[in-house]
């Protein structure tokens, strides 16, 4: 007999839901050059890529957060300027939210089986992006 753990798997997710919030939320509150169009009281300015600044090459990640930052901005040309790969993010993001909250609202066994398909269909999105940069 398998014990159970569904309060456990809630709790679980309720602190994801949380983390992936925070996440979909600061990009408002980056102080990007030419990219802000809206101001926050709120002024953080993001850390420039480990990888460029010590080999001076981009890494397949370059320009992801000035892409997401002209998404929130409502600039689709520039987000697909700075990588293609920007608005797929926001998409997994919030695709993720959902999944988190879906096992807190609702009980069923089969819910755990929607994190199985979520995870590989994760993989399948960072396999894309790393490809939509050439790497």
């Amino acid at each position: 007999m398998m014990p159970d753990i569904s309060e456990q798997y809630k709790f679980v997710n309720l602190v994801l839901l949380f983390l992936i919030s925070v996440a979909v939320i600061t990009p408002f509150t980056l102080d990007m050059p030419n990219v802000n169009r809206y101001s926050c009281p709120i002024k953080l300015v993001p850390p420039t890529c480990f990888v460029k600044q010590y080999t001076g090459e981009e890494c397949s990640m370059c320009g992801l957060t000035r892409s997401i930052v002209a998404l929130y901005n409502g600039d689709l040309d520039l987000s697909l300027k700075f990588h293609p790969a920007g608005y797929i993010f926001i998409c997994l993001l919030l695709f993720e939210l959902l999944c988190r909250a879906v096992p807190i609202i609702f009980s069923h066994k089969l819910i755990p089986w929607l994190d199985i398909f979520q995870l590989v269909g994760v993989a399948f999105l960072f396999k894309i992006i790393v490809k939509s940069k050439g790497v």
